[in-house]
């Protein structure tokens, strides 16, 4: 939802163009008020093994392409994102290329080094959703069967002279109740009046439109995830209608100072707020019920937020908030200034983004009562050097402490199983780390560009090592290998000089490997220098 995936990951659903481009015919791409809408399913048959679901629009404008990220099936997760881009024959900005051999597809994309190469096939075609979309004027648009339409793409231009757009009621006579997905994202509207026929505002709807004043309708009752993402413009208010906040939605925002919450809004999603560097204060309604994670991450100058005494949902303690049913940590404001925290006894949970963005903790503790931490929870704590992971955590999950640069000691528990995805990406200062033997699994990326380690023990029971998990960990000089291992990722020890030129391991680096064990066949097959021990002990 908040971090932009690689360029080649955009146009993952190449390969329904081909069928759809058959099916529409030329006269899609010539002008004709038609689009062909189909969702398709595929999964990544190299290292990651992403699944995702993707779909591919023509409109009279030329050859869109949208996706959508999803968990891959090993449980890591990729981050979700839309984006749209107009596609011309096999390219896409002259970077990466596409071929389709029956129900393969291979991206190739060129690389500072070399080229990279991702291999998917199609798993699953579900039945096409075939609708036709209209045009009047600056607007394509679909007509639901309740006779109501809903913009999907906006064609034209706005008033330069007034720097406004004026979203009308009706089209052709339809009363336009939606804004669908993407549907002004990019485009530079300034000021935005939207009718009060809207009941819907879509993912991505208006993300990056430089928007400075937007007036939302009391006719809307849902807005999307990432709907007014990166604009600009500093006061909101939400209208008592609307139940529900997407995710992002009003992420990377970083004027926004002000924003009026309403009695009646029931849930809001992670990082609805993220990155609104300018909001100093939020205030909770009553009504808010639902709340699974932190929507104020990385809120660099949010120091308070505030409820009521009686909120029936929420609670405070030392400027902390917590949901009252099962007692998790949902926010600890950016700016407080305290540099120690100890998590209230009793606390179950932290959930995802809770510190994230916090530049003034040194260390936390946690209690051992808490049995999950979520994705994200202190990543971007620059100031944080220590934290002992409670007993009854068996999961470190993706991105839990990236680019935390101070972190210098993280003292892991038995019982853990899984390290995720980029769980400790871009610690640079992380110089030992204690991995202990209930670990099975060292996921992609998680220790990428940890540059303090130096030895490297990994116990018997370790059977995964994922791709670039050490990579970059320029400081490794001694590395020991279990004989439990049955499988290291692509570049799992790779590194890069002072050229930028990448090698499979640091040249002082020596591993110590069990004789005649997939281990030893690795560092043979890679031509790592290693040395070999009789048992595994």
């Amino acid at each position: 939802m908040k971090r932009m995936i690689a360029v080649w990951m955009m146009i993952l659903c190449i390969s329904f163009l081909q069928g759809a481009a058959e099916t529409a015919g030329s006269d899609a791409l010539s002008g004709a008020a038609e689009s062909l809408i189909g969702i398709w399913e595929f999964e990544r048959t190299d290292s990651l093994d992403i699944v995702f679901t993707a779909y591919a629009e023509f409109t009279p404008d030329g050859l869109y392409i949208h996706h959508h990220v999803g968990e891959s099936e090993d449980g890591s997760y990729i981050n979700c994102s839309i984006d749209t881009y107009e596609v011309q024959g096999s390219m896409l900005d002259g970077n990466s290329s596409f071929v389709i051999e029956g129900d393969t597809l291979t991206i190739t994309t060129a690389g500072f080094w070399e080229e990279q190469k991702s291999t998917y096939h199609r798993v699953t075609q579900r039945p096409p959703e075939l609708y036709v979309i209209e045009r009047t004027g600056d607007y394509c648009y679909t007509v639901e069967a309740n006779g109501q339409a809903t913009i999907m793409r906006y064609v034209g231009d706005y008033d330069a002279a007034q720097e406004r757009l004026v979203i009308p009621a009706d089209l052709n006579g339809y009363p336009v109740t939606g804004i669908g997905p993407n549907a002004f994202e990019r485009c530079p509207v300034g000021i935005v009046e939207l009718p009060d026929s809207i009941t819907a505002i879509g993912r991505l709807a208006f993300s990056n439109a430089q928007i400075h004043d937007i007036l939302i309708p009391d006719s809307v009752t849902e807005i999307g995830a990432s709907a007014f993402s990166e604009n600009l413009f500093e006061s909101v208010t939400i209208p008592a209608s609307v139940r529900s906040i997407g995710d992002s939605a009003f992420d990377h925002c970083f004027d926004l100072k002000e924003v009026h919450l309403p009695e009646g809004l029931e849930s809001m999603g992670e990082c609805v707020f993220s990155g609104c560097g300018s909001l100093e204060q939020i205030v909770l309604p009553d009504s808010l019920a639902r709340l699974d994670a932190n929507p104020f991450d990385r809120c660099e100058a949010l120091t308070d937020i505030v409820i009521s005494d009686s909120h029936p949902y929420l609670y405070m303690k030392d400027g902390a908030l917590f949901t009252k049913a099962d007692r998790k940590l949902i926010s600890f404001p950016c700016k407080s200034p305290a540099e120690h925290y100890a998590i209230p006894e009793g606390t179950t949970a932290i959930a995802n983004h809770a510190f994230e963005g916090n530049r003034y903790l040194v260390s936390v503790t946690i209690p051992d009562s808490v049995s999950e931490i979520g994705e994200f929870a202190f990543a971007d704590t620059w100031s944080l050097e220590s934290i002992r992971i409670p007993q009854g955590v068996t999961e470190i999950r993706r991105n839990t402490f990236y680019n935390a640069i101070s972190l210098r000691e993280v003292r892991l528990p038995d019982g853990l199983t899984d390290i995720g995805y980029q769980a400790f990406w871009q610690c640079g200062t992380l110089s030992e780390i204690n991995i202990p033997s209930s670990v099975i699994r060292i996921d992609h990326e998680a220790f990428r560009q940890c540059y303090s380690l130096t030895d490297l023990t990994l116990p018997e029971g370790i059977q995964t090592i994922g791709s670039w998990a050490f990579e970059d960990c320029k400081g490794l000089t001694d590395i020991h290998l279990p004989a439990s291992l049955t499988e290291i990722g692509d570049r799992a020890f790779t590194y890069y000089n002072a050229y930028s030129v990448p090698n499979h391991v640091p040249p002082k680096a020596t591993f110590t490997v069990v004789a005649g064990n997939y281990a030893e066949q690795y560092c043979i097959e890679n031509g790592l220098n290693y040395v070999s021990r009789d048992t595994a002990n």
